[in-house]
């Protein structure tokens, strides 16, 4: 019994030593500090990280399951695709500074349905005399070929006349702001749901998977909420960076965050 309880603390701890290393590599990946997209070698990975060869191996097998990584033949292992990576404050549709790539004009929809329908419940429980109507804009975020997230929007009228006949190009903020509309506050609630069959399709991930829902609130600057949406996106290509400082807090020298 003794002798079996030693193994499975040996494999708990190589397990646990592994998703560490896992979680650090993923890291560098995601922050784009591999040149040219490929990691280093086995035995370069065991000397960096003091890792045996047994936590390196499982680690970059953990990392191929998620689909970040794939290894060629005879020439190494490199990251499949780059994550994007936004501040909140962006996503949020408050400040269009652009210093990502989501919001600087790169982001293309993929329009799957924009009409006027009836106001669904759950629409009229935060826009209360939004009336009977509202117009529905639902479509997929696309960043070159790849789906990062989607979103269905309810935005009420008269707003919704201002978007009706506009081009939609862009990001969903880009388009109410060529409408004349200033978004005053956003809100957001932020949670995870298994991805359906239709919403793994288009979001190209096996259904089942994991996937960041979000429902929103944009408020015009009187304070009064004039679009709802309710949008899912891939947590592994779409990461929002969240930051709060204290008065006091002070820079220290050489350090630099993820984003400006």
């Amino acid at each position: 019994m003794h002798s079996l309880h030693s193994r499975e603390v040996r494999s708990l701890r190589h397990r646990d030593a592994s998703r560490r290393l896992r979680d650090v590599l993923r890291s560098n990946i995601i922050r784009g500090l591999y040149a040219e997209n490929q990691l280093p070698s086995e035995s370069e990975l065991m000397a960096a990280h003091g890792s045996s060869r047994a936590t390196v191996r499982e680690a970059l097998a953990l990392l191929r399951q998620e689909g970040l990584i794939e290894r060629v033949q005879g020439i190494g292992t490199f990251a499949t695709y780059q994550t994007v990576v936004t501040r909140l404050v962006e996503s949020h549709g408050v400040e269009r500074s652009g210093a990502s790539a989501v919001w600087s004009g790169l982001q293309r929809p993929r329009v799957l349905d924009r009409a006027e329908v009836p106001t669904p419940d759950a629409v009229a429980h935060h826009m209360p005399d939004c009336g009977s109507t509202v117009m529905r804009i639902d479509y997929v975020a696309m960043l070159g070929d790849d789906p990062v997230g989607m979103a269905t929007n309810y935005l009420r009228f008269p707003e919704a006349d201002a978007v009706a006949d506009l081009p939609f190009e862009s990001d969903f903020y880009a388009l109410i702001e060529a409408g004349g509309l200033r978004v005053g506050a956003s809100e957001f609630l932020i949670g995870c749901a298994n991805a359906d069959e239709r919403t793994a399709e288009l979001l190209d991930v096996v259904p089942g998977s994991a996937v960041a829902t979000l429902e929103q609130l944009i408020y015009d600057e009187a304070g009064r909420v004039f679009d709802v949406a309710f949008c899912c996106s891939r947590a592994d290509r779409f990461l929002m960076l969240s930051r709060a400082e204290s008065p006091s807090f002070r820079v220290a020298a050489g350090v630099s965050g993820r984003l400006p």
